[in-house]
């Protein structure tokens, strides 16, 4: 390959695009290699893709991709002695230049070198040229900002109602495995994990499912002790009980000590895999928002619904208030928010506490987390559920508080939409005055913007 600058960004770029023959790929230890999912981008700390699925050789894997330009940026950036990078499963890079055909792990695994030069679809200075230029053909005008204001409004209520439906489906894919009960679970854990932390969240949900807590918190009839029990499950598959005592804090000892004899006796018995701790990301995360709060969290809601299940807490709330909407939206939100009470009052993790939380009063689920849960996960849950047994009034219920609901602080998402769609406003965030239009303006943005479907926009 001629030498020719490119950076690593232009690797990435190539990957994500799959400017590559990618059906006729071969690892450097000429292993045929299958692209089946190219994973999902990491913009923090850690390898560049999770959750890519590889088919090499007759071996189906799935776990994280690293992408450099050389192969020996590996070992320059100390990836061979980060555990964060125990997961990685392939090494995409533009050429090996290194001495072996595989890269090694922490771990010592041996990963599979896939280098791109021997597959491009063009020639390289021409994807170059087109990878310069990627800025100025996205940065053409939105032709939906140039209808007028009624229509741009009305085009972004009804994306919001079908990004409504589009989950709905899901979750009634969903049904035909699986119960209310774990279903809800899933999607309340899902939410917690925000976008950095979803994944681990979600393994950890079916690594530890609802009837296996259910299972052995049903004769606790002391709330205290029956949060103790879900917390050591929780932390245990989790992670996040070390059996060695590494932590000299008494304080946090005494709380760690019961949860990790709770999780010694269950872990065999209920054969739960433990997550890995590295697999959870803290980095430029708010302390407020580290996973171990959220799962804290969590823990009081699997106590809090243990009697009567998830569905039918919430099931209650849209039958009791069925015509009350801001009622309904009041009590959903009252059943989802967690108050910081005990150890995590002034702990983010289990590490001595050297950065102390404020005085207030802190929360670990807040009214805005737990307003994104109503509008990712109650809602269309019950939109299925209420399709299930042909509930008009359920469904009706369920439609009125997604109308009605208030819109989130805007994110980076919604306002790069928003700037987008209405250049000519200088109050356009005013616009946006509801759930249902911030739902529409992430509807274009995953289904038209960002793969730049323009052509299909305009059809929506």
């Amino acid at each position: 390959m001629p030498v020719v600058e490119f950076s690593e960004e232009f690797v990435i770029w190539l990957w994500e695009n799959k400017h590559f023959n990618w059906f006729r790929l071969e690892t450097e230890t000429a292993e045929k290699c299958r692209l089946i999912f190219r994973g999902t981008r990491n913009h923090d700390s850690g390898p560049d893709y999770a959750n890519t699925v590889i088919e090499i050789g007759d071996t189906l894997l799935s776990g994280n991709v690293e992408i450099h330009c050389h192969a020996s940026d590996w070992y320059s950036h100390q990836h061979h002695s980060d555990r964060a990078y125990n997961h990685v499963i392939l090494h995409v890079v533009m050429d090996n230049n290194a001495a072996s055909t595989e890269s090694v792990r922490e771990d010592g695994v041996q990963v599979p070198i896939l280098a791109l030069e021997h597959f491009l679809a063009r020639p390289l200075p021409e994807l170059l040229t087109e990878y310069e230029q990627r800025d100025n053909e996205t940065s053409t005008v939105c032709r939906q900002s140039q209808k007028s204001i009624e229509q741009r409004i009305q085009l972004l209520n009804q994306a919001g109602a079908s990004r409504l439906t589009l989950k709905a489906l899901a979750f009634r894919e969903q049904r035909t495995l699986q119960s209310w009960n774990q279903i809800l679970y899933s999607g309340i854990m899902d939410a917690l994990g925000y976008s950095k932390n979803q994944v681990p969240f979600r393994k950890l949900a079916v690594n530890l499912p609802w009837n296996f807590i259910q299972q052995e918190i049903r004769f606790i009839n002391d709330n205290k002790l029956k949060k103790q029990r879900i917390e050591g499950l929780i932390f245990g598959a989790a992670g996040f009980l070390p059996f060695s005592t590494r932590i000299p804090e008494p304080y946090v000892e005494n709380y760690l000590v019961p949860l990790k004899n709770i999780w010694s006796e269950c872990q065999h018995r209920l054969g739960i895999q433990a997550l890995y701790e590295d697999e959870w990301l803290f980095f430029r995360l708010r302390p407020q928002n580290f996973p171990t709060r959220r799962l804290a969290g969590m823990c009081t809601l699997l106590e809090r619904f243990s009697p009567n299940g998830i569905f039918l807490e919430f099931q209650q709330t849209f039958y009791q208030f069925s015509k009350k909407v801001d009622t309904i939206r009041r009590e959903l939100e009252k059943k989802l928010i967690v108050e910081a009470e005990g150890f995590w009052q002034d702990h983010y993790r289990f590490e001595s506490n050297n950065n102390p939380l404020p005085a207030k009063k802190s929360r670990l689920i807040g009214r805005e987390r737990a307003r994104a849960i109503i509008l990712n996960i109650i809602l269309p849950a019950f939109l299925v559920c209420a399709l299930e047994q042909n509930d008009g009034r359920l469904e009706t219920t369920v439609k009125e508080v997604f109308y009605q609901f208030p819109a989130a602080p805007q994110n980076r998402v919604t306002r790069e939409m928003i700037e987008r769609l209405f250049p000519d406003q200088s109050q356009s965030g005013r616009l946006i005055n509801s759930a249902q239009k911030q739902q529409g303006l992430i509807h274009l943005f995953k289904n038209f913007c960002r793969p730049q479907k323009c052509a299909d926009c305009q059809q929506f």
